[in-house]
């Protein structure tokens, strides 16, 4: 399998600065590898939180509903191009949104046969809150290369892919989404049921509604507000 993130794309490693709208970065959630359905179902338990590279994120044991990030970081580029307007953003997302993580679920690292440094994927499942565009779904269920893994199986950075780290749960989201590609789906066990327009697709947001963290430079930064980017799609 290609390194895939969101999207699917294929992406190179580069140092890259991580930038945030408000100066903080951001921890990530994980879904599991024996995902069948399009929903993964996550265990009940009592989570507890941590802090991971200045966010709060949430853990719990013996299963993981949400796992623990390790403090190091890699800076990741992915070259899926950059939107010049929140415009250009809705016109190729079929659903855009704002949502909850409630769950994150390690997916496991699916090219491990191949390659002994393999990539650990989660499953992200967000349930869906304002709509802006397009018809309300039960779940939206994102995969996501999170996490950087040795050979020994012990993850050792999260994966910062254009300053955007993998959401965690209880973050709030706004989300600009397609379908995800059958071939990403079939590489993640059935897992995601969508996937980003591209990076600059995802903003954090605050209770409030106002965007708190974006990929660097993109018209979702500028727009401050989900009020706003709704206003530029209606």
């Amino acid at each position: 399998m290609k390194r895939s993130l969101v999207t699917g794309v294929a992406i190179s490693l580069l140092l890259l600065a991580c930038v945030n709208t408000d100066n903080q970065t951001g921890g990530g959630q994980i879904p599991s590898s024996s995902v069948t359905a399009s929903v993964p179902s996550v265990p009940s338990t009592t989570a507890v939180t941590s802090t991971v590279s200045g966010r709060m994120t949430a853990t719990s044991s013996p299963a993981e509903t949400s796992i623990k990030y390790p403090d190091a970081t890699n800076q990741l580029e992915v070259d899926d191009g950059t939107a010049t307007s929140i415009s250009e953003l809705s016109k190729k997302a079929s659903l855009v949104t704002t949502g909850t993580v409630e769950s994150v679920v390690s997916l496991g690292r699916p090219d491990l046969a191949e390659d002994e440094y393999a990539d650990e994927f989660v499953a992200i499942t967000i349930t869906p809150e304002e709509v802006l565009k397009g018809d309300r779904p039960e779940h939206v269920v994102l995969g996501w290369d999170a996490l950087n893994v040795n050979p020994d199986g012990e993850r050792v950075a999260i994966w910062i892919a254009n300053g955007v780290p993998p959401p965690t749960r209880g973050d709030r989201l706004l989300l600009f989404l397609v379908p995800a590609d059958p071939a990403f789906v079939k590489e993640l066990g059935g897992a995601p049921t969508h996937q980003l327009v591209q990076l600059d697709g995802v903003a954090f947001l605050d209770e409030a509604g106002a965007i708190t963290h974006t990929e660097y430079g993109c018209p979702l930064a500028e727009a401050r507000t989900v009020s706003v980017v709704a206003d530029s799609i209606s």
